[in-house]
C-alpha cells in the first residue's frame, strides 16, 4: 500500500478441508475445497491522507454505474453525501472541514459497501 492511500482489496478466495475424528480416535480428512466468496466490498481508494485542502476518492477500479458516497466524522455525524460514478475520481471538499479523522462509506447499487478511513490536517 502506498503511503497516504487507504485502499480495500476485494478478492475473496478461501481454502478448506474437514477433519472428522470418531469416538474411537480414528480420523479422516476430506479433499481440499476452494470457496469463492461474492464481492462484498467496493474497491476504492482515498488519498492523500492526511489531506489538507482536498482529497480524492478513486473509483477507477469500479464498473460504470452510480455509487452512494457518505463522509462521516469520528463521532459518526454525516458531513458530506453525494453520488459518484464508477471509472472516475471524485474530489472531496475537505477544505472547510475541521481537522480530524473521517470515514468515507461507498455503497454500490448492488449493496456492496466499503468504508475507508482518512484524516484531515
Amino acid at each position: 500500500m502506498d503511503r497516504g492511500v487507504s485502499r480495500v482489496a476485494t478478492s475473496s478466495v478461501g481454502y478448506y478441508r474437514l477433519r472428522q475424528v470418531d469416538t474411537d480416535g480414528t480420523a479422516t480428512r476430506t479433499e481440499v475445497r476452494i470457496v469463492t466468496f461474492p464481492k462484498a466490498s467496493v474497491d476504492v481508494a482515498v488519498y492523500p491522507s492526511p489531506a489538507t485542502t482536498r482529497a480524492t476518492l478513486d473509483l477507477r477500479n469500479q464498473t460504470e454505474g452510480s455509487y452512494q458516497v457518505q463522509v462521516l466524522d469520528a463521532t459518526g455525524r454525516l458531513v458530506y453525501t453525494t453520488t459518484a460514478l464508477g471509472k472516475q475520481t471524485l474530489e472531496l471538499p475537505v477544505q472547510n472541514w475541521p481537522t480530524g479523522v473521517y470515514f468515507v462509506r461507498v455503497q454500490s447499487t448492488q449493496g456492496a459497501v466499503t468504508t475507508l478511513r482518512f484524516s484531515k490536517e
